[in-house]
């Protein structure tokens, strides 16, 4: 649990509103719930379901889509072996359902701080998840994995995603030209990973 904490005060300390997209960016509304779920919805298998190798990268993705798959790389290429660590933790090839990805959401923000640091952790960890379902000839795990992201994203976080600009406030934040800082910010949420016990 000591990591569980490390990893909740270094999210703390990110910006919490996330919402820095500049007044000359396009801003897109989900006035609907309908909305917001199929974008989220879309957003996760795709990113999932690229990142393994199920689907072929789009030729023309969204730049929620481009943004996730950069900040997800980033993250991984330097703490890739902090998340096979919990993979190993979480004895995977005894599980037949993927509800502990929602226990591993329900802790990582436990403490009620919200933010897209922990937005692309949740995604990260679910990305490494699925590669490893992938391996092990469990395809169909993937698409669940992303189902069960965006379904705790989208009743858990639901406000905070509307109140902080949903996908476009994502993008913003993680705009290239300041995601270094954003993402030694991640790099410091995920230190203590491979300390977290699930």
């Amino acid at each position: 649990m000591f990591g569980l904490q490390l990893l909740q005060e270094a999210g703390s300390e990110t910006n919490k509103g996330g919402n820095t997209a500049s007044a000359s960016e396009p801003v897109l509304r989900y006035p609907e719930d309908e909305a917001l779920e199929t974008v989220t919805r879309q957003l996760m298998k795709s990113f999932l379901g690229e990142f393994t190798g199920l689907l072929k990268p789009m030729p023309h993705r969204s730049k929620a889509l481009w943004t996730m798959r950069r900040v997800v790389d980033d993250i991984l290429e330097t703490h890739k072996c902090d998340y096979n660590g919990m993979i190993d933790q979480l004895s995977l090839d005894s599980r037949d359902n993927v509800e502990f990805v929602s226990a591993v959401a329900n802790s990582l923000f436990s403490d009620g701080t919200s933010n897209w640091c922990r937005v692309a952790s949740l995604t990260a960890f679910g990305a490494v998840v699925c590669q490893y379902f992938k391996d092990k000839g469990k395809d169909s795990y993937v698409e669940m994995v992303g189902d069960e992201i965006a379904l705790y994203l989208l009743t858990k976080q639901k406000d905070w995603l509307i109140d902080n600009n949903s996908w476009d406030g994502f993008v913003g934040y993680f705009r290239p030209a300041d995601s270094t800082s954003t993402l030694m910010n991640i790099i410091t949420v995920f230190s203590c990973a491979n300390n977290i016990y699930w």
